[in-house]
């Protein structure tokens, strides 16, 4: 029998007998119960979305107020998919500048400290976010939500861009030489 997450639409597959069960969503954590087997107006309209295979967490009590540990939900910003893509580019993106910058050096003896500034932290935060989305949310304004590991994971990112650039500027690409 399929049934759907009233709050975030994901669709799972469940047992007959699971009929009336409070449950919770393994995605945004939302607290329902499984309806009996008769087809709901819900679950027509949901017919088309991708089914995840297994079973959603039970809910062990009435009173059950853990924390949800799946971030970010829907209403809380991008999806990992789209963050990642930021990440990607931000990493093409600084990847290109400097490149840029330092063909510009070797040829015009030129360095511009924009690139210099702006490359190394979009260097550093595209692969954190590459590696965890909600380290890049949390550089953000999407990560309010978030544990402090998360924003302290992108504060140490944003230090070693920081570092990157004091190298570039200093010692790779010296002022006034």
């Amino acid at each position: 029998m399929d049934v759907s997450c009233e709050h975030c639409g994901r669709r799972y597959q469940v047992q007959p007998k699971m009929s009336g069960r409070a449950v919770k969503c393994k995605v945004c954590g939302h607290q329902f119960t499984i309806p009996h087997a008769e087809s709901s107006p819900l679950q027509e309209s949901a017919a088309n979305m991708p089914i995840e295979t297994g079973v959603p967490s039970p809910i062990t009590s009435a009173t059950n107020d853990a924390p949800n540990n799946n971030f970010p939900t829907a209403s809380e910003g991008p999806s990992d998919k789209v963050m990642r893509l930021v990440a990607g580019g931000m990493i093409i993106g600084s990847m290109l500048l400097l490149g840029l910058n330092h063909a510009t050096a070797v040829m015009n003896d030129e360095v511009y400290l924009f690139a210099l500034a702006l490359g190394p932290f979009a260097l550093t935060l595209g692969i954190a976010g590459l590696i965890s989305p909600n380290v890049l949310r949390a550089a953000g304004k999407h990560g309010k939500h978030l544990p402090l590991g998360y924003k302290s994971t992108a504060a140490a990112f944003g230090l070693a861009g920081l570092l990157l650039c004091l190298l570039l500027v200093f010692v790779v690409y010296p002022l006034g030489r």
